[in-house]
């Protein structure tokens, strides 16, 4: 009896014992990290969670607003090429940035307002953009009356979101 303790005690774990304490392993670091990261975001108040969202539409639009840069500078097909690639994506999600935004529980009145004005704006943005890949697409500038008339209403939401500034941290 004594022999075969000794035995058992010093085989090696077979491959398929390794593989399955692995994959046990792995699953609960993963559960582990997933719960964290569950948990400590539904710790933060809810202004915090808004500027996180935020940040998201803030890189979003920082980078999309190139495309007027690019305007005079880019071939017709690099222009084509960000605007389906680059920058429409970028306004569909900020437009579910904002929407999730919009869920959290308990946000301060000012930002329920700006959020409403965020949504307005980021349809806009996606309207225009839409356009100048119709107008470019087809070399046409049917949509000029239309997308002066989108840009002013962008500037008209704008002056809103500045007149109604976020809380101080």
């Amino acid at each position: 009896m004594k022999q075969e303790k000794e035995t058992i005690d010093k085989r090696e774990p077979s491959k398929k014992e390794v593989l399955i304490f692995s994959l046990v392993l792995l699953a609960m670091v993963g559960i582990g990290i997933f719960a964290y990261h569950y948990f400590s975001a539904e710790k933060l108040n809810p202004t915090e969670r808004y500027r996180q969202e935020m940040s998201v539409f803030i890189k979003n639009e920082t980078e999309s607003l190139k495309f007027y840069e690019h305007m005079n500078t880019h071939s017709t097909h690099m222009l084509m090429e960000e605007l389906e690639d680059d920058v429409i994506p970028k306004w569909e999600e900020n437009i579910r940035v904002v929407k999730r935004a919009s869920q959290i529980k308990k946000l301060p009145p000012e930002l329920v307002t700006q959020n409403e004005l965020l949504l307005q704006y980021a349809e806009l943005r996606l309207s225009a953009f839409r356009l100048f890949l119709i107008s470019i697409s087809k070399n046409t500038d049917k949509h000029r009356s239309e997308l002066e008339r989108i840009h002013a209403e962008i500037g008209e939401v704008l002056k809103k979101l500045n007149e109604e500034p976020p809380p101080a941290p």
